[in-house]
């Protein structure tokens, strides 16, 4: 029996499937309506490295019809609990730093491509300044 982890407040994005990551973002939808807070991450993987990846277009996308705000976040020594494709976790600190909020006003001025743009530089600068 396959788990549904929608009833527990995970919506998972098969990244197989364009069709079952629409509907993942439909279940998202709702859930901002209700008022939930909906964490993404828009790399869509962890980086062995710890290094930041390229950022996937969709979440930005589905902000800007949203009609959301954005917190950026940056996670600081991430790839050290969790090696990337792994499913285990090893115990470190790891440092969250939470950027300044990017309102609906300025995003509804922006493209999704300088949405991701101004995200992703945000992280930069955040993770430049710890």
């Amino acid at each position: 029996k396959k788990k549904d982890t929608h009833k527990h407040k995970q919506i998972p994005i098969n990244r197989s499937s364009v069709r079952d990551s629409l509907i993942s973002f439909q279940i998202a939808k709702q859930r901002l309506k209700e008022n939930w807070s909906i964490v993404v991450f828009p790399e869509g993987t962890r980086s062995i490295s710890g290094q930041l990846k390229d950022f996937k277009k969709l979440p930005f996308k589905f902000v800007k019809e949203t009609s959301s705000d954005i917190i950026p976040v940056c996670f600081i020594g991430i790839s050290n609990i969790a090696p990337e494709k792994s499913p285990f976790f090893r115990p470190y600190r790891v440092k969250m730093i939470l950027g300044k909020v990017i309102s609906n006003e300025i995003i509804s001025k922006l493209s999704a491509d300088e949405l991701l743009e101004k995200v992703r530089n945000d992280i930069i600068r955040m993770s430049e300044n710890y």
